[in-house]
């Protein structure tokens, strides 16, 4: 019996030393990959299919999830891995991705990710606030307005809620709770955050293209001289999805209510109103 108490006592002191360490043992919560799998699916079937490719493809999903070197950062940190992600149009994401150099477009998709995670009604209470991004010295501000809750129904007298419409760098949420883990949280934009000023390239590593690239050069099979290259046609769709028909609030159906993991707080009411006076 004795043994056994000193055992326990010496287990309890070097638990208890590891812990009070600098770098000692600390509980680290960030995206698991069946989060991320969850995560990417919801936005696939909300139509952000672009977006979902783009992390899928891209550092940004090293980021996320609870790798190596996140749990590190994690303890020296203290903190938890919370994001909120705003997600851009399939349109503006692949004009984007046509037109800039695989840096830029990374930079870009980390400036849509916030270390914390925020429910669509906890970014209503903000009013205007700025939110720091996984893009160094780079902030999201975001601003609150009013809208006039539609008209009761006849015989209905209920006090109307006030509805608050919520933008972020001027660009409107417009698919609030695409989805919501524990960790995190996605709203649909209806454009695309971009970059001011000179660009500053902090990415180590570039994106592989989520898009395919154009040629310009048709080659002869007979070996002779290339043959001049056919009229260029602008992007129709990218494996079956067409840019046109990205996410928009105009179009969006009662239907699909915000995918949760861990519950929705008050947020799917809020969706509701939105739908219900065309926003």
């Amino acid at each position: 019996m004795a043994t056994k108490i000193v055992t326990l006592t010496l287990t309890l002191g070097v638990v208890v030393l590891l812990l009070s360490l600098p770098g000692g043992v600390k509980p680290v919560h960030c995206i698991s990959s069946g989060d991320m799998e969850s995560m990417l699916s919801a936005l696939r079937a909300r139509g952000y299919n672009l977006f979902s490719n783009a992390i899928a493809t891209s550092d940004i999903q090293f980021d996320l999830l609870c790798t190596h070197s996140n749990s590190n950062a994690n303890a020296s940190n203290n903190g938890d891995y919370f994001f909120t992600i705003f997600a851009p149009t399939d349109a503006a994401l692949f004009a984007l991705d046509m037109t800039q150099t695989a840096p830029y477009f990374t930079d870009t998709l980390r400036l849509h990710v916030v270390p914390k995670r925020l429910s669509f009604s906890q970014l209503q209470r903000l009013s205007s606030a700025n939110l720091r991004t996984l893009l160094p010295s780079r902030d999201l501000h975001v601003t609150t307005r009013h809208l006039s809750p539609p008209p009761p129904p006849r015989h209905h007298h209920n006090r109307r809620r006030r509805v608050v419409a919520v933008s972020v760098d001027e660009i409107e949420v417009v698919f609030p709770g695409v989805y919501y883990g524990r960790y995190v949280a996605v709203h649909g934009l209806n454009g695309i955050l971009t970059l001011r000023g000179p660009p500053q390239y902090s990415s180590s590593s570039p994106v592989r293209s989520v898009l395919p690239q154009l040629t310009n050069i048709c080659y002869n099979p007979n070996g002779t001289a290339p043959s001049p290259p056919p009229p260029q046609q602008p992007p129709q769709s990218f494996r079956g999805y067409s840019p046109a028909y990205s996410p928009s609030y105009l179009g969006a159906s009662p239907g699909l209510a915000p995918t949760c993991s861990d519950g929705c707080l008050d947020d799917q009411d809020q969706l509701g109103q939105l739908w219900s006076i065309g926003w």
